[in-house]
């Protein structure tokens, strides 16, 4: 299968009224209940994302998250691999709550620590290992694993001499790791199903 995915910076880098990355609304709208609770999305009080007002944008937002809930049973995710998705898309909100220092990346260090604390915990990290990676490219000795993906691989994407740069390259690095997690689900859907094909579109272009 080819994707396509946009400049992955923007999951951060917005432009004022730019819609785009709708998963993060879909989820922002649609979680509700145990998974907001554990998600803490509330402790947000500004999202990255531009929350919708209108009440039929909300809806269809919530419509939407409901759809991608049904496209990943039908290629038969497990409940933690749901959960594990929707841990790395808070995370990446969180971080973006978390904010860094400018200046440096060496000597960088998040401004709202309980988002960072928040979004470690998502990734199933630590705190430190999650700013070593982060501003300094760096990871504890032992390799460290989030639910989806690998704390060293995006560590070496996301190294660069500025703070806030940092933070933007590991947001759209752990997208991107998290995009093709799920498309590798999807193709190993499609080889043992076929009946999944307009399953994988829906979902590729919710993301």
């Amino acid at each position: 299968m080819q994707i396509s995915l946009l400049e992955a910076d923007r999951v951060i880098r917005r432009h004022s009224g730019e819609a785009s990355f709708h998963v993060f609304y879909y989820l922002w709208e649609g979680a509700e209940g145990a998974l907001r609770e554990r998600l803490q999305l509330d402790s947000i009080e500004k999202p990255v994302i531009d929350p919708y007002s209108k009440e039929e944008d909300r809806q269809s937002a919530k419509e939407a998250w409901q759809r991608l809930h049904h496209a990943f049973s039908h290629l038969g995710l497990s409940e933690s691999q749901v959960d594990a998705v929707c841990s790395v898309l808070a995370a990446i909100l969180h971080l973006q709550a978390a904010g860094c220092t400018p200046g440096s990346a060496q000597r960088a260090h998040f401004l709202r620590v309980s988002h960072a604390q928040q979004a470690a915990a998502l990734l199933g990290v630590s705190t430190e290992d999650l700013g070593n990676a982060l501003f300094r490219g760096k990871t504890s000795g032992s390799t460290v694993t989030t639910k989806v993906t690998n704390t060293s691989r995006i560590a070496l994407t996301s190294r660069g001499p500025d703070a806030p740069e940092a933070l933007i390259s590991f947001c759209a690095s752990l997208y991107q790791e998290l995009f093709c997690t799920i498309v590798e689900l999807i193709n190993k859907a499609l080889l043992s199903n076929a009946a999944c094909t307009w399953i994988s579109v829906s979902l590729l272009s919710a993301l």
